[in-house]
């Protein structure tokens, strides 16, 4: 599987990631230098490059930054 970032107001692929965790430390960054709405535009997904299975959706803006907050247990300002 493969994790994806998207800039979803361009549609510009911003990572790949073998993990979602290792997209949601990209994520963490952002939000840590530029608070939660530097990620507002941003969608993560994730895609089985083999084709088995579809690709979807796993969070995006806010949904995104609260989905790091979570997991890392830091505010998403």
């Amino acid at each position: 599987m493969a994790f994806e970032l998207t800039e979803m107001s361009t549609g510009n692929l911003v990572g790949v990631y073998s993990t979602q965790e290792a997209a949601l430390i990209h994520v963490a960054e952002a939000i840590e230098h530029g608070g939660a709405e530097a990620v507002a535009t941003l969608a993560l997904a994730v895609d089985d490059p083999t084709g088995s299975t579809p690709g979807s959706v796993i969070a995006e803006g806010a949904a995104l930054a609260d989905l790091v907050f979570r997991a890392h247990g830091q505010a998403a300002t």
